[in-house]
């Protein structure tokens, strides 16, 4: 089993949770239990112990529900400056229901895959179709155990799912220092409006695409510049330190922006 206990983040994030009222009291089900379908018998009982697998991963699902301000979701699309909306985050990590991102999907815990974070498998036969999160970014201590890095790579794999369901080839490529990894593909902001993230075009004239690791990228680029009041100094700051680690070790082509900048690509 993972090492329990919770850093300095999560308790942080579950102090903002508790100051908005996302766990109510005494109903015993947080909000996104069935929505992100942690209905598997992995993640054990329904706890809000942030020491434990379970609080944490309400903990990462809080920052993609309700950590964003949505700055520029009620003006014209070029008013935004966030990259992508809340519902656009929250809808590719609903798992518990087809929709325009993906087949349902849901979300089991395990032991068994070593240090990596997460992993997807779609496509399965005669089974559903899942992402497996594991242990080292619930281990208490380990360099994964916290709720911004866990939060993007939820992200990151639904968008595997993503791929799966508009028939793009989801594996990552080879870096030259031997990790994988991604494409960037320079956007502007508002080339996503609000509610259609999921939408892509790979014509010349109109080109915008995302991989797996740009939208993790650009989740926590969006935390970090257009976070809610409510969450720490400490977790913003983090989101930018993720962010930044993702664009400077994941992509073939490492954009030259680095968060905390001005956006590029306007």
């Amino acid at each position: 089993m993972c090492n329990a206990g919770a850093g300095v983040l999560d308790r942080d994030v579950r102090a903002a949770m508790d100051s908005v009222g996302f766990w109510p009291p005494n109903s015993g089900v947080p909000w996104g239990h069935f929505l992100f379908d942690l209905t598997d018998d992995s993640w054990g009982t329904i706890d809000p112990n942030v020491d434990l697998r379970y609080g944490k991963m309400i903990n990462s699902i809080f920052l993609i529900a309700r950590g964003l301000t949505d700055f520029g979701a009620s003006h014209s699309g070029s008013s935004c400056r966030q990259w992508h909306g809340t519902g656009d985050y929250v809808a590719s990590c609903s798992g518990s229901k087809d929709n325009k991102y993906h087949d349902s999907y849901h979300h089991q815990f395990t032991t068994a895959h070593g240090s990596l974070p997460m992993h997807s498998e779609v496509g399965r036969f005669m089974a559903d179709d899942r992402v497996v999160v594991h242990c080292p970014v619930f281990d208490f201590g380990n360099f994964s155990d916290r709720p911004t890095f866990r939060a993007a790579a939820l992200i990151h794999e639904s968008w595997h799912h993503w791929q799966y369901e508009h028939d793009f080839k989801g594996d990552h490529q080879k870096l030259p220092d031997g990790g994988r990894g991604d494409h960037f593909y320079p956007h502007k902001a508002e080339a996503f409006p609000f509610g259609r993230m999921y939408s892509h075009s790979t014509s010349s004239a109109n080109f915008h695409f995302l991989s797996p690791y740009q939208v993790q990228a650009e989740f926590l680029d969006d935390l970090h510049c257009y976070g809610h009041p409510f969450l720490s100094i400490a977790v913003i700051d983090q989101a930018r330190l993720d962010a930044n680690g993702t664009l400077d070790q994941k992509f073939k082509n490492p954009p030259r922006y680095r968060v905390g900048e001005p956006k590029p690509f306007s």
